[in-house]
């Protein structure tokens, strides 16, 4: 009689063999294809994981197949904390996929390396909206942020195409959520969250369950915290803008704190710290050293009320948890607050939110034009349609619809802009998470916080805002090769609308960026 460890033997071995022979055939697959010269693949790489994404481009990538036979799409789904580091391997090796995501790992100094500029590409018309509102629409205008997630603005190019949108939301466990309530009615403010969060934890006391109000992680904790911390500082960043925009950028933020007209000890500063704790609290303990998939197990598993998280994991969410799940706008407390509203200007609005991700045709790659050409079909109104349903993401594409599951993520386009948080480089950053545990611990707080980080916080500030100054002293110095470029080509030919376009930009860049460089160099200069 076959005992229990020679069955599990048989079975790994068999489960071994199995996923060898899969292995070995795809490998053989590839190896014909390779010397097949009537099939042509194409490679397209990504980090995105989450279901639906890669669900969808291979079902776009089989109805490009049958409209064009001997052409075989490939798509390698690579674990995005390995990314950085494979992505630089395959483009420093000339091993790189026809088309890769370009974001994690790649810069603008990579981009101009190792990918193609489809600047001119953009301006045309995108064949594969024949027949559609969109037909004899330049393909840059089709997308619905007119594809500025593909533009690189320090070099003044087009390098991608991007395939996705994004925006961040709450989800609920309708069924833990009638279980706590007696009802599925969602919080509508940041203090009703706050009650919810609280009868969550009373319920638990009362019960002996191990639930939680909110799922938090390393990984999307600070989509809410950072939410809640940058509600506080709009009005705070109108007034250290010194143009009086809504909006003040990281390296005038770092120059504000050495010159003192800001600190942690600032009002607004104080009221975001206060929320960023008050919320942190109703996180299991220790989420701060918790990875992206720890919380959203917990949460799958009915033990957590509450989870903020973009709408890129809606379709792992819902297929993957055994309830039913509401969705809602992250909380910030209104302009009529009793104790943040004055410093807040009203709800965020999401009118930036842009696509992301943009695919780029690598320089090794050996079928640059279909590469192009399969990105073109893929963003267009029939397939981005079929993306969008496949995927259950936000469509990128002027007319196409979201899924009915993913409705809640349409951006909101009234309100204003978001705050500022204190991230003003690596080093400041490195300086607030090496002390945020101390604004969750159940013996500190904001006082104890602001006095572990202030001092670091400033040395940071000024290390970040060297670091900008080296950065762009040397991309400057670049960009005047580029615009030396730009002149000899207009002047060989003067008629060509693309050339005067693309030396306009550089010039007007450069002459903004020698400016601004100029100003921030005078200014850290003058402060001891």
């Amino acid at each position: 009689m076959i005992n229990r460890e020679k069955i599990l033997a048989i079975i790994g071995v068999a489960l071994l063999l199995g996923t060898f022979s899969v292995s070995l055939l795809k490998v053989a697959r590839r190896a014909v294809d390779q010397r097949d010269p009537s099939i042509r693949v194409i490679r397209i790489a990504h980090w995105q994981l989450e279901d639906g994404a890669s669900t969808a481009i291979d079902a776009v990538a089989r109805e490009y197949e049958r409209l064009h036979p001997g052409v075989r799409i490939e798509q390698l789904r690579i674990p995005e904390r390995v990314y950085p580091n494979w992505v630089t391997t395959q483009l420093v090796g000339g091993t790189a996929p026809d088309l890769i995501q370009i974001g994690k790992g790649i810069d603008s100094e990579r981009s101009a390396r190792y990918f193609r500029a489809i600047t001119d590409e953009v301006l045309l018309p995108n064949p594969y909206n024949r027949g559609t509102p969109l037909e004899g629409m330049p393909w840059r205008d089709t997308y619905v942020d007119g594809m500025i997630g593909g533009f690189d603005d320090a070099l003044q190019d087009y390098y991608g195409a991007p395939l996705f949108m994004a925006t961040v939301r709450m989800y609920a466990n309708l069924g833990l959520l009638r279980q706590v309530t007696g009802s599925t009615e969602l919080p509508r403010s940041l203090d009703e969250l706050l009650a919810l969060s609280d009868r969550v934890e009373e319920h638990a006391r009362r019960t002996g369950r191990a639930i939680v109000p909110i799922a938090g992680s390393k990984y999307n904790a600070p989509i809410l915290i950072e939410r809640l911390f940058r509600s506080t500082t709009q009005r705070f960043a109108l007034e250290l803008s010194t143009s009086r925009q809504m909006t003040i950028g990281p390296d005038l933020l770092a120059l504000g704190l050495l010159r003192e007209d800001w600190s942690l000890r600032s009002e607004p500063i104080q009221a975001g710290l206060t929320l960023a704790s008050d919320i942190g609290r109703r996180m299991q303990p220790g989420f701060l050293h918790l990875a992206r998939e720890d919380a959203t197990f917990l949460f799958q598993q009915g033990r957590a009320l509450f989870i903020a998280t973009g709408s890129w994991d809606a379709t792992t969410l819902i297929q993957g948890s055994s309830f039913r799940i509401g969705v809602f706008d992250l909380p910030a407390p209104s302009p009529q607050h009793p104790e943040y509203g004055r410093f807040v200007l009203g709800r965020h609005s999401e009118a930036s939110v842009r696509s992301y991700g943009p695919f780029g045709i690598t320089r090794t790659s050996a079928h640059p034009e279909l590469a192009l050409d399969f990105m073109r079909f893929i963003t267009s109104a029939p397939y981005n349609q079929l993306f969008a349903d496949k995927s259950g993401w936000l469509p990128v594409i002027t007319g196409v619809k979201p899924s009915p599951a993913i409705a809640p993520f349409a951006p909101v386009f009234e309100g204003y802009p978001d705050g500022f948080f204190l991230n003003m480089g690596p080093d400041t950053l490195r300086v607030v998470e090496n002390n945020l545990h101390i604004l969750f611990s159940p013996a500190a707080g904001v006082e104890q916080f602001t006095a572990a980080a202030e001092a670091p916080l400033r040395r940071a500030a000024r290390g970040d805002l060297a670091r900008t100054l080296r950065i762009r002293n040397n991309q400057i110095g670049r960009a005047d090769l580029v615009v030396s470029a730009e002149e000899i080509l207009l002047g060989l030919h003067p008629d060509d609308a693309a050339s005067a376009r693309r030396a306009h930009g550089q010039h007007e860049r450069q002459f903004t960026s020698e400016i601004h460089h100029a100003h921030l160099s005078g200014a850290l200069e003058s402060i001891r």
